[in-house]
């Protein structure tokens, strides 16, 4: 038996290895929870470890498979990781780069310069926290050499912090030799298009030229007609030239449009002068339509509404034989701006409707017309009824100038009532519609006794046509009235009264506001022909350069009636001898000739000290239509540019603007019409 106090000690002794086995429980348990977790961690590093070694064998795979080296380095210049490819192309190794400025390492196989070049564009992407790229010839040291792309792209973090930049080193060799042989083969098109045009326009500028100085010649009756229809056939020539310049350009992608400010009035006007010449001796009728309400200045590309118009009533008249063709032209009013609606109607042969969907891939103006309005923003459309004739419908956004006034109008219209005379129906019709638009209050006759009691009337304008105008002046005297004759004539109609206004066909809203507002402007092309020759020189001498001896002649021949000394020579040396021995007005200097071009002739005449060869007017005469020269010219030293074949308008404004006020004098001529029979009203209605 135990005692009280053996029992007690055996208790607490019990009590004290009971708690020392909950201790060991708990510390065994805390234990194997301890064991548990490392195993979790281990197996978790163990999982981490593997995605990372797939992400860097998958990087590794990524870069070292891309045809670009490329380098990551920290804002330090220190090298992160890189493609092997790259790297080893270069003659770099990673592991020698591996925690290191890379710009050191790579110095060891390029130039000074191009690291230094690295360099600077490293710490620009760096600073400005922007991609920035280049391209570089590099040569390696071990003789390589190859055109990159480079790129220096600046890398950041979740925060949007620049931690370091990205190199990239692209070989584009053999693309840059790709892009160089394309050019040279574009260049190649782009010379021989242009030596055709050359040798096409040089000798046509003789044949134009022999044609305008026989025509001044006494020839027989049939003569005239001859030469006419040479002009036309190179007139036609030089279109297919300028046709296949532009479908080049097209073609390449090197259409430009230049938006510039124009007068529209000046447009329309350089329209109907050079188709007017298509109406002699034809069959074909051509009136206009022009709306007054048209903004008198537009923003668009003049030249090219221009072609697309010649081209458009070009081939009209060439599917038109006899009837009649007509221009019309509307402004629409869109978003504060106009859009122009032209339509070209002939009554020619019309087209097959399984011809529709490609009459713009036949031939080549229609193909031009078409790709010219879709880069202006605008649209061409055709009706047409086989046998009887099409509408070619044109539309073209332009922006209207500011502070511009309407096409045409007249001051105080209905104090400018009209008698008209016209025994053609078709041209009469149209100047009623015209004068309709202007709101002038106008009488038709078509009887000439009818006619006799109107004039009683006191008209303040009388517009005949020209095979009457003799006898109504000669009535209008015996019945006392003396009203502003207005005389309707024919492009090819020669004759001219002093006393009387003319107004060519086809009349349009502009030619009859400028008559009744009597105005002076806008003159037809045969107009400015004649205009042309109503300048003589005093004391002028000017120089016309060439080689081609019978260009010179042409030249010479044109500018005789100017009455100036002129002198010519066959190259550019002979032409610095001349300037320099002989004070001469102006030069006329041909641009492609052998041994010293135009252009060098000309940098060489500016720079012999002297205000006289700082400042003699020298204009280039070039055949180079295939692109804009002018600049060219300009920043040689030349005044200015006259193209071949030359045109008698453009010669007299050159002439005009270079050539001093005080050493020109003005006279007029004026060729009476002829009295013609009397019986006026047997000419037939149309």
């Amino acid at each position: 038996m135990y005692s009280q106090e053996e029992y007690n000690a055996l208790l607490n002794e019990l009590g004290k290895e009971r708690n020392e086995r909950k201790k060991l429980a708990r510390e065994i348990r805390e234990r194997d929870n301890i064991i548990v977790s490392f195993e979790a961690q281990e197996n978790l590093y163990k999982a981490l470890k593997t995605q990372k070694d797939i992400k860097d064998n998958y990087l590794d795979m990524l870069l070292g498979n891309t045809p670009c080296a490329a380098i990551m380095m920290d804002v330090n210049r220190t090298f992160i990781f890189g493609s092997r490819n790259g790297l080893n192309a270069m003659g770099l190794n990673a592991s020698a780069l591996n925690k290191s400025d890379f710009f050191k390492h790579f110095s060891q196989v390029v130039s000074k310069e191009i690291i230094e070049k690295m360099s600077t564009s490293f710490q620009s992407a760096l600073e400005k926290q922007e991609i920035l790229e280049y391209h570089e010839d590099i040569e390696f040291k071990n003789g390589n050499k190859s055109y990159f792309k480079v790129a220096f792209i600046p890398v950041k973090d979740k925060k949007n912090a620049v931690i370091g930049v990205l190199l990239q080193l692209c070989d584009v060799t053999s693309m840059q030799k790709m892009v160089e042989d394309f050019k040279k083969a574009s260049d190649a098109k782009s010379n021989f298009l242009a030596r055709i045009s050359h040798e096409v326009r040089t000798p046509m500028n003789a044949i134009m030229g022999l044609v305008e100085l026989s025509a001044r010649e006494n020839f027989t009756e049939q003569m005239p007609r001859y030469m006419l229809s040479i002009k036309k056939a190179c007139d036609n020539l030089l279109s297919i030239v300028n046709d296949i310049l532009d479908f080049s350009k097209i073609e390449s992608g090197r259409l430009e449009i230049v938006s510039v400010k124009y007068d529209v009035a000046s447009l329309i006007h350089d329209i109907i002068n050079i188709i007017q010449i298509k109406t002699v001796e034809s069959k074909v009728h051509f009136v206009v339509d022009i709306d007054s309400n048209i903004p008198s200045k537009l923003i668009g590309d003049e030249a090219r509404i221009r072609q697309i118009l010649l081209n458009t009533l070009s081939n009209a008249f060439k599917h038109t034989s006899e009837g009649i063709i007509s221009l019309t032209m509307r402004g629409e009013m869109q978003n504060g701006n106009t859009l122009l609606n032209i339509e070209v109607t002939d009554t020619g042969v019309g087209i097959k409707q399984e011809d529709m969907d490609k009459i713009f891939e036949k031939g080549l103006g229609l193909a031009i017309t078409k790709s010219l309005c879709g880069a202006m923003g605008g649209s061409i459309s055709v009706k047409s009824t086989y046998g009887k004739g099409s509408t070619f419908t044109i539309k073209i956004p332009q922006i209207i100038a500011e502070q511009c006034e309407k096409i045409a109008s007249v001051q105080e219209p209905a104090k400018k009532k009209i008698l008209l005379y016209e025994t053609n129906n078709i041209y009469a019709n149209s100047i009623l519609k015209i004068l309709g638009n202007l709101n002038v209050e106008c009488t038709r006759v078509e009887n000439y006794n009818i006619f006799c009691t109107e004039l009683k009337k006191s008209y303040p304008f009388v517009f005949v046509s020209a095979d009457i105008f003799a006898q109504a002046k000669k009535t209008a005297w015996a019945l006392g009235v003396d009203p502003n004759f207005v005389i309707i004539k024919k492009f090819n109609d020669i004759a001219y009264e002093k006393y009387a206004k003319t107004i060519i066909l086809p009349i349009h809203a502009i030619s009859i506001a400028n008559i009744l507002n009597e105005a002076n402007e806008g003159k037809n092309l045969e107009e400015s022909i004649d205009e042309s020759r109503t300048f003589v020189t005093t004391g002028v001498r000017v120089l016309i350069v060439d080689d081609i001896s019978v260009n010179l002649m042409v030249a010479e021949g044109l500018m005789a009636a100017y009455m100036m000394q002129i002198d010519t020579c066959t190259n550019g040396k002979a032409a610095i001898e001349r300037i320099k021995n002989t004070n001469y007005d102006i030069v006329f200097m041909d641009h492609m000739m052998p041994e010293l071009d135009g252009i060098e002739t000309t940098k060489i005449i500016r720079k012999i000290p002297g205000e006289y060869f700082a400042n003699l007017p020298i204009i280039a005469l070039t055949a180079n239509a295939v692109s804009d020269m002018r600049n060219l010219f300009l920043e040689s030293g030349m005044n200015d540019m006259l193209t071949k074949p030359i045109e008698l308008p453009k010669l007299n404004e050159i002439l005009d603007k270079w050539i001093p006020s005080s050493k020109k004098s003005k006279y007029a001529i004026f060729r009476p019409l002829s009295d013609l029979p009397q019986d006026l009203d047997s000419a037939a209605d149309v």
